[in-house]
């Protein structure tokens, strides 16, 4: 693994994932991301999204 990263997983037991449900896991991974890219490097858009 690399360091800082973080995995966005959705539960099997709650069936498929709705694009409305994907884009607003996104958006918050995004926002979350930028947090941690600022705090650890002060860039906020240091980050990657695999």
């Amino acid at each position: 693994m690399i360091p800082n990263d973080a995995l966005l997983t959705f539960p099997v037991l709650r069936g498929q994932t709705s694009a409305v449900e994907m884009t607003e896991m996104l958006h918050l991974g995004t926002s979350h991301t930028q947090s941690l890219a600022y705090e650890i490097l002060r860039h906020p858009e240091a980050f990657t999204i695999v």
